[in-house]
């Protein structure tokens, strides 16, 4: 366990790098509370190969951070909507270590990503799968097929994998952006708000006001679907949480943002 310091977490988060920049994502939390409590814990979450989450509680008695890893990506998945249940059911068809169990993580997560794709691919024709056309105007039907037959291609075992679904995650996040395929944007609209309940969670058991981070490339690459205006999917998932969401509005969650990126 490490004892960090203010000026420790801020080199980890990059606070003391100009390049970087920190957005906060929570249009509901004000700066100027002071029903906040000083010295509150704070959460770093990085996505990528697979979901990373470490957390700092402050001590009451030093004023210092002690920092704590941790293995949340291996909690079980909770699904909350019909789609969700049905890709629950697929990736126990798909997974073959653990059938019987799938982790926040595996979903949270490059081939996770790579996965909803496919799942959403395989079953549109189901009434749970409901896709909107017009959400992507400039859908590209070429363009589609040429993603999808990379994306069924991919052998779990080939030696080439992770580059390979890097290299789909990639273009997936670019049509998504640039709304040439309408199951890219799908795919990554599922993943944030998966991701703003797992961050509303990890925010509601150590009660961060100090902040969740959201730390990394992937997040600063999809920051137009986190902020997305129409249905705001990433933070009300963050902050619907019953009768503790009066709470939930008090905590921000920051973006990375890189300068020049």
């Amino acid at each position: 366990m490490k004892i960090l310091t203010q000026e420790d977490i801020s080199n980890i988060l990059g606070r003391n790098n100009e390049q970087r920049r920190w957005h906060n994502l929570n249009k509901y939390y004000a700066s100027n509370d002071e029903s906040k409590e000083p010295h509150s814990p704070i959460v770093a979450i990085r996505m990528g190969e697979q979901l990373e989450e470490e957390y700092w509680l402050c001590s009451r008695f030093d004023g210092q951070y002690y920092q704590h890893l941790s293995q949340g990506s291996e909690a079980d998945f909770a699904p909350y909507s019909k789609l969700e249940f049905e890709l629950v059911k697929y990736l126990k068809k798909e997974k073959k270590p653990n059938p019987n169990r799938i982790t926040v993580g595996q979903i949270l997560s490059n081939q996770g990503i790579r996965d909803v794709y496919k799942f959403l691919h395989e079953n549109q024709n189901n009434h749970y799968v409901t896709v909107d056309y017009t959400d992507c105007p400039d859908h590209n039907p070429k363009n589609y097929n040429k993603i999808i037959q990379e994306i069924l291609c991919v052998d779990h075992e080939s030696d080439n994998r992770k580059e390979t679904i890097n290299k789909i995650l990639e273009q997936i996040i670019e049509n998504a952006h640039s709304k040439t395929d309408t199951f890219s944007r799908k795919t990554l609209e599922i993943i944030g708000e998966i991701l703003g309940r797992e961050c509303g969670n990890i925010a509601l058991q150590f009660l961060c006001y100090d902040g969740v981070y959201l730390v990394g490339d992937f997040f600063t690459k999809i920051q137009f679907i986190l902020e997305e205006k129409e249905n705001e999917r990433f933070i009300n998932a963050f902050i619907q949480k019953g009768r503790m969401e009066k709470y939930m509005k008090k905590i921000p969650v920051y973006l990375e943002t890189i300068k020049n990126f």
